[in-house]
């Protein structure tokens, strides 16, 4: 992104029957990811962190500037703050149509921090029910980053993923995610660029954890 601005009009309630139309506007964005990059953007709640991605994405209008994304032909691995699940069974959310690689398979269901919750449940064959309303928050999260890593794209949107997570499972999903991105060893995952978006802005996983080959930038908003 160079010197790029966004819009986009929200409605909002003025009364019983009336709307307001309110501009969100971000000014002046510049960023540069480059291939094996993992970028965590920090900043408080309202402060434009998922408009960003729905930059990136192309959800809202770009009124200025230039936005430049390599390899788009393959799509992005997206993961937003609400995971989206349609009834069906686990195995399938995270298959998602592609054909099953049962070693893939297997590495995401560890990367995820999922084989403990599958025991559980019964297995990956069982119903999920229609959104997931079968399973907690912090395993709907989980099967929506397994679905997203399962398609093998090269770049990824996590819109604040790990909230829902006890603290030593997203050290655990950070840790071998972040290993994939940057060095791709027995993965498909090599040379990824990874956008990690948080609400919170401090005591996160990402923070004190900057991996063995490569940093994690920081970047407030």
């Amino acid at each position: 992104m160079k010197s790029a601005t966004f819009e986009h009009e929200n409605g909002v309630k003025n009364g019983a029957d009336e709307h307001l139309q309110r501009i969100f506007r971000l000014e002046n964005v510049n960023l540069t990811v480059k291939k094996g990059d993992v970028i965590c953007l920090e900043g408080p709640v309202g402060g434009g962190k998922s408009a960003f991605i729905d930059a990136i994405v192309a959800s809202v209008n770009c009124t200025s500037g230039s936005v430049c994304v390599h390899e788009l032909t393959s799509g992005f691995g997206y993961v937003p703050q609400t995971p989206w699940l349609q009834r069906g069974t686990i195995r399938d959310k995270i298959i998602w149509g592609n054909v099953f690689d049962e070693q893939w398979y297997k590495a995401i269901l560890y990367a995820c921090a999922l084989n403990e919750d599958l025991e559980l449940l019964g297995g990956d064959l069982i119903g999920i029910g229609e959104n997931g309303r079968t399973l907690s928050g912090g395993q709907r999260a989980r099967v929506a980053l397994a679905r997203a890593v399962y398609q093998n794209k090269k770049i990824y949107l996590l819109d604040d993923i790990l909230a829902s997570l006890d603290a030593h499972v997203a050290r655990h999903i950070i840790r071998i995610l972040y290993t994939w991105s940057v060095e791709g060893e027995d993965t498909h995952c090599g040379d990824t660029q990874c956008i990690v978006i948080l609400s919170r802005t401090s005591d996160t996983p990402y923070r004190g954890w900057q991996g063995d080959t490569k940093p994690i930038y920081v970047r407030k908003c």
